[in-house]
């Protein structure tokens, strides 16, 4: 697990057991990190970016993100979770 303190862009690693029902959570700062949002994206161990039918995302409240894996085909597998804080956009 990695966090930016520059940045604010987080990864975490983690084997998906797909015998676990729970999600996995993720604590995200809207106050001093994510006050414009975030991207969220999931790889593969092959880095294979995962497709949105592979997942579900919800979030609990604005700090908690629930990411449940769905493909049981990727039962074993490592999976790169990173998160990445929105730039807001100017308009002039």
């Amino acid at each position: 697990m990695r966090f930016n303190t520059t940045n604010g862009d987080f990864e975490a690693k983690f084997i998906y057991d797909s015998s676990v029902v729970l999600p996995t959570v993720v604590y995200c700062s809207e106050q001093y990190w994510y006050s414009d949002g975030f991207e969220l994206s999931l790889r593969d161990s092959e880095g294979n970016l995962l497709s949105k039918s592979d997942y579900t995302v919800e979030w609990n409240d604005k700090n908690y993100t629930s990411v449940n894996l769905i493909n049981k085909a990727l039962n074993g597998k490592v999976i790169t979770l990173n998160i990445k804080p929105k730039i807001a956009s100017i308009i002039a």
